[in-house]
């Protein structure tokens, strides 16, 4: 059965442990569009002008290129810090009703039809009921 968590659990739960995947796969990403629109000429901002690069234009480039992925890079990893949601996560929004233990996606009814209160799974953790629990 569902259980409410005490402060102590939620705040221990409430800060997941960072990862810097999304910020690493930004960094990669701008790299590899920079390669590509400038390999493709596409880059240029004319028409007339838009040849591609040869590979050693782009790589006397390369330190503009790296600071432009540093920047992406430390975009999204303040924007995670500040906001404290990765861009990749999903957010869980189950919730369970503390009296009956149903369960549904978040809406704007937080009273249960049993009579309880709806509260985010976040909040929750399940506990085995006890034989007494599951007779009554």
């Amino acid at each position: 059965m569902w259980v409410k968590k005490t402060e102590e659990e939620i705040n221990s739960s409430a800060n997941p442990k960072r990862t810097l995947l999304f910020p690493i796969v930004s960094f990669i990403l701008a790299i590899v569009i920079q390669l590509i629109t400038r390999k493709t000429g596409m880059s240029k901002s004319t028409i007339e002008s838009s040849k591609p690069e040869k590979w050693s234009e782009i790589f006397n480039d390369l330190p503009l290129i790296l600071l432009y992925a540093a920047v992406a890079f430390v975009a999204v990893f303040l924007y995670e810090l500040l906001t404290n949601k990765s861009l990749l996560s999903n957010p869980d929004k189950t919730v369970v009703c503390d009296k009956c233990n149903d369960n549904k996606l978040y809406d704007k009814k937080f009273k249960c039809s049993c009579g309880g209160t709806y509260t985010n799974i976040k909040n929750m953790k399940w506990v085995e009921p006890t034989n007494k629990e599951v007779t009554n």
